[in-house]
């Protein structure tokens, strides 16, 4: 598209994009080349009555069509990459087939880059491109149907967390409980959750989604508050977060009291994987790989200023008790501030 509207307004000095219905039959005839270069060498754009009643007619080569897509074709690979990353597969060998969904897949180029990045393994022909989403949708709906069919109770379908689920730590830390793509149903659990003043009565949980090192980058999904904490000095009272993700997409969150058997809490957070659409979740991913040495220099002044703060207060602790220790005989009681 973007490179027609150049040619036309370079070749006849007119804008297309002033012109709705304009772009209107140039879009669609782009579609109908791309249709057609998927099996020819050669297409023609071709239309009547364009713009200001002049006809457009110009060739567009399959070399050209892939010069012009080459940017998104890797990206394509890119996903494919990720994909396999994402599910701990290292050696390319372990795929038994590969799938193609989407009419787009019908691209020469694409299927060429894809059988190059699987050393030459060909692509499955054994499903049509424009029904995989259809029949996977079928499967799916056979899968979770109370009456299921035999010719689907030997297949396995894997769903799985599209983002991390974590909880803020000190520091707006993201403290992750759930890693991305875990396979759900799921149960992960977080201990040691310690507090981070003295005397601190109650823990408050911050439940959050995302891939980035700080809970202000990443979706917030609810909170609640752990009461009934015996009164301790920082860092001596301690909870453990417990996340479990069901088949139904629900979110359990507790936090329990690790010195108390009963001193619980929990929360569901419902259909928190429609929060986000696909292409957001899409984003957030891209995101966070863009951004993963501004990340990792934030998180990094955090935990030193975190770190900091320990000493000191173990510094503060520490010279309050020595203090005292030399002055025990002394009916003064000394505190370091």
């Amino acid at each position: 598209m973007k490179y027609f509207v150049d040619l036309i307004e370079r070749k006849y000095n007119k804008d297309v994009t002033q012109d709705p219905k304009a772009i209107g039959k140039l879009r669609r005839e782009c579609e109908r080349a791309k249709r057609v270069l998927s099996s020819q060498t050669q297409a023609r754009v071709e239309i009547d009555c364009f713009i200001d009643g002049m006809d457009f007619s110009e060739p567009l080569s399959r070399a050209r069509f892939e010069d012009l897509n080459s940017d998104l074709f890797e990206k394509t690979m890119e996903v494919v990459r990720s994909t396999l990353k994402d599910a701990k597969v290292e050696n390319k060998e372990q795929i038994d087939e590969i799938v193609l969904v989407g009419g787009s897949t019908r691209i020469p180029m694409v299927r060429e880059m894809l059988k190059k990045e699987f050393d030459g393994k060909e692509p499955s022909e054994g499903i049509n491109p424009d029904e995989a989403v259809a029949y996977g949708a079928a499967v799916q709906g056979a899968m979770l149907s109370t009456d299921q069919d035999e010719l689907v109770l030997g297949l396995v379908l894997y769903d799985v967390t599209p983002l991390s689920l974590g909880i803020s730590s000190q520091g707006g830390v993201m403290s992750v409980v759930v890693p991305r793509n875990t396979v759900i149903p799921a149960k992960r659990s977080i201990g040691r959750h310690i507090t981070v003043g003295d005397q601190q009565t109650s823990f408050n949980v911050e439940v959050y989604q995302g891939e980035r090192p700080l809970v202000k980058d990443c979706l917030w999904l609810g909170r609640f508050s752990l009461d009934g904490i015996a009164p301790a000095p920082r860092g001596v009272a301690a909870m453990k977060v417990t996340m479990e993700v069901d088949a139904d997409g629900i979110l359990s969150v507790t936090a329990k009291d690790e010195a108390s058997e009963n001193n619980s809490k929990s929360i569901a957070i419902k259909g928190y994987k429609r929060k986000l659409s696909e292409v957001e979740v899409e984003r957030m991913v891209r995101d966070a790989k863009e951004m993963a040495e501004h990340d990792k220099m934030a998180k990094a002044r955090v935990d030193s200023r975190n770190r900091l703060e320990r000493y000191m207060y173990d510094l503060k602790k520490d010279v309050s008790e020595k203090v005292n220790y030399l002055f025990k005989r002394t009916s003064y009681n000394f505190t370091v501030w």
